[in-house]
């Protein structure tokens, strides 16, 4: 946590400040597509939730362990990686992101790092697209 104060100091019962969570900027985001490159790096489409709805926001590389526990899960259920994108929204693989900047004009990431995949969450757990534009505020 990094507390953030209006005065020199904090003081028990004084005036308080600003608390920012580590995890507030993490957000669960659905993968909508994926592939492999030339160089065999693995990209992802993400997608928050509009109601009931994807919106997609962005795409990010995933890091080697991430890439390689994502392509094992697909496999496993029958989605093969390759070249093109392959559209893999309704096998319902959430990723943790920690949105590091977002543009309210393309409702787009500006600036994300991929954390992990969290195999018990699902559709419900998606973040909202409203959730990302009172991040950006």
């Amino acid at each position: 946590r990094l507390r953030l104060t209006f005065t020199s100091g904090f003081e028990i019962g004084g005036s308080g400040g600003w608390l920012i969570l580590k995890d507030a900027f993490h957000v669960h985001l659905l993968v909508t597509a994926i592939k492999k490159d030339e160089e065999f790096n693995t990209h992802i489409r993400l997608a928050a939730m509009d109601g009931y709805e994807t919106y997609e926001v962005g795409q990010v590389t995933v890091p080697v362990t991430v890439a390689q526990h994502m392509r094992q899960r697909l496999a496993q259920q029958g989605a093969l990686v390759g070249m093109n994108w392959l559209p893999v929204d309704e096998y319902a693989v959430v990723v943790t992101v920690e949105v590091t900047d977002f543009k309210l004009d393309t409702l787009s990431l500006a600036g994300a790092n991929l954390d992990y995949v969290d195999d018990n969450l699902g559709y419900s757990d998606v973040a909202q697209l409203t959730d990302l534009i009172e991040m950006a505020n």
